[in-house]
């Protein structure tokens, strides 16, 4: 099993039961009735059973499962009775039936495995507990299953209050029952059992410490005074032995449970979705998690950037970019440092390139291993445009590839920089590796855009031929684009294949009958085959589209026909 042949260990677990079973009729003829050992054949039977699930023979494992049963059912007057604890196979056995979608018969099997466990084990009380409601759950009886999870929670409260470890009381952060029991009253509906559900979440303090706390508190002082140093301090404190390491790493993700807990919930708690995420993030303070009521803020923030003006005639956009602006004024340093990113991107957007800059820069000072910051730092300075910011912008996207090999963004990027630098091999290199990265789909727009900077640079290269190939590629994608009919029409005409580029020429001017650069085309190419009147037609509407100034210049073409 360890070694991966799931064959091999089914097949050496049944020779094991095989055997042991030889061992034990051979003790029976030999009169050595007290030397059986009972635990032997249940260790043995047992894995034959894991090992039968593992290799999908669901039916024979229950049978093995079954026999383990009725077994351990003889008692201890049978000398080859397994032990009492064996009868707790029965939740191997409600396992193989939830496994198998057969949650009524998987209940079942939970059910007598608990009437097996004492009531002074609750730990164990609880876990079986807990896969009868996740049951009830898989089965869409929601109403029970949020019953079930709520004695779950007794119990791990039970269990939390009648031990201790070196004379102190012992937690059990139970996040995953809390969070279903979340999840649970959704699907019923219950607002009020979801704001106390998720109230008895957020009251667990799963994996928090005051130290931990204290530590950061530092940290958020640092970062007052000087930025840099707050990062270097922060990255020392994020470094230790191995278990703070795990305790960290379990902190991340209870908190993780806590923000989709609030996400699912905070639209459904109150009159109105801003009443709801208001009052969890007050909640969420309250209980001591400031940087968790700071990131549901952000997140209902860009959810609302995301909607744009589809939404109540782009109040929903305003109202998120106003909650998002409130970061610049918060007294917490975190909650600044983390709406960084987000400001300097939408500052840019807006055509602020100062608070643009000034957010970036704090941004990637916070935090320089975020790559997120280091790409809008990158498009800030790409966005200026002189040779020195594209060369700080390109290791900006380089630091961030580094960072995250998979960030789009930072490769989409590092291709405009380089192209505009005058690199092409290199801008053309990071286009495909971006074509690589992004899935050739109907939705995907990142694919066809580097797909159009290829052929751009193709073109200007002086390779038509591959440009044609990946114009070719766009206009299948984007339809009824008199632009890249216009390329196509350009690039054909550069291989001297004059039809195919009338033809594509023709295409660009039904799209868009006004383009000039495109009549101009159509009037040379009539002209050039002394179709005099269909050129002095095509002179006349480029007249016509013109400006005032360059309407004499056409003027004098149609004339000359």
């Amino acid at each position: 099993g360890v070694a991966g042949d799931a064959q091999g260990a089914l097949e050496r677990a049944r020779a094991c039961v095989k055997e042991e079973k030889r061992l034990t009729k051979a003790r029976d003829q030999a009169g050595l009735h007290e030397q059986q050992n009972p635990d032997l054949a249940f260790a043995a039977s047992l894995n034959l059973a894991n090992r039968l699930f593992r290799a999908g023979a669901r039916a024979e494992a229950l049978e093995t499962y079954k026999e383990i049963s009725k077994t351990s059912a003889r008692g201890d007057g049978a000398t080859n009775a397994f032990p009492k604890h064996a009868a707790r196979v029965r939740v191997n056995a409600g396992n193989v039936h939830y496994a198998s979608g057969e949650f009524p018969a998987a209940i079942k099997q939970y059910r007598m495995a608990l009437d097996r466990v004492s009531a002074a084990d609750k730990e164990t009380r609880a876990k079986i507990t807990r896969n009868i409601a996740c049951a009830f759950a898989r089965m869409g009886q929601y109403t029970d299953a949020a019953s079930t999870f709520e004695d779950v929670a007794d119990l791990n409260a039970a269990a939390a209050a009648t031990s201790s470890v070196d004379g102190e009381k012992r937690k059990s952060p139970d996040v995953v029952t809390l969070f279903n029991l979340v999840v649970c009253h959704y699907a019923a509906g219950d607002a009020e059992k979801m704001r106390r559900a998720f109230l008895a979440l957020l009251s667990l303090r799963a994996y928090e410490s005051d130290e931990e706390d204290e530590a950061n508190a530092d940290i958020d002082a640092a970062f007052t005074e000087d930025a840099a140093n707050a990062a270097a301090l922060r990255e020392t404190a994020e470094t230790g032995d191995a278990l703070r390491a795990e305790l960290r790493e379990r902190r991340r993700g209870a908190r993780d449970v806590i923000m989709r807990a609030a996400r699912l919930v905070g639209p459904e708690i109150a009159a109105t979705s801003e009443l709801g995420y208001a009052m969890l993030a007050d909640a969420m303070r309250k209980a001591g998690y400031v940087s968790l009521a700071n990131e549901l803020e952000m997140a209902k923030a860009l959810g609302y950037l995301r909607l744009k003006s589809t939404v109540s005639g782009g109040g929903a956009f305003e109202e998120g970019r106003a909650t998002l602006t409130a970061f610049e004024t918060k007294d917490d340093p975190a909650a600044r440092a983390g709406a960084a990113a987000n400001l300097a991107f939408l500052y840019l957007q807006e055509g602020d390139a100062e608070k643009a800059a000034a957010f970036a820069d704090a941004a990637v000072a916070h935090d320089k291993y975020d790559a997120r910051a280091l790409v809008n730092k990158g498009c800030v300075l790409l966005n200026r445009g002189d040779e020195k910011s594209l060369l700080a912008a390109t290791a900006c996207f380089e630091n961030a590839l580094a960072l995250e090999a998979d960030c789009v963004e930072a490769q989409y990027n590092l291709g405009l920089a380089r192209k505009r630098l005058g690199d092409a091999p290199a801008a053309i290199a990071a286009f495909e590796k971006v074509r690589d990265m992004v899935p050739d789909t109907n939705d995907s727009v990142v694919h066809v855009e580097a797909l159009y900077h290829i052929a751009d640079l193709c073109d200007v290269a002086g390779d038509a031929r591959a440009a044609v190939t990946c114009f070719e590629k766009v206009a299948a994608r984007v339809a009824n684009d008199p632009g890249v009919f216009a390329r196509l029409g350009d690039a054909h005409a550069k291989n001297s294949d004059d039809q195919k580029a009338l033809s594509y020429y023709q295409e660009a001017h039904r799209a868009f009958p006004c383009d000039v650069d495109v009549l101009a085309w159509l009037g040379t190419f009539h002209a050039r085959c002394e179709r005099f009147e269909k050129a002095c037609g095509f002179f006349d509407k480029a007249a016509e589209s013109s400006a005032a100034a360059a309407r004499a210049k056409w003027r004098l073409a149609a004339a000359s026909c």
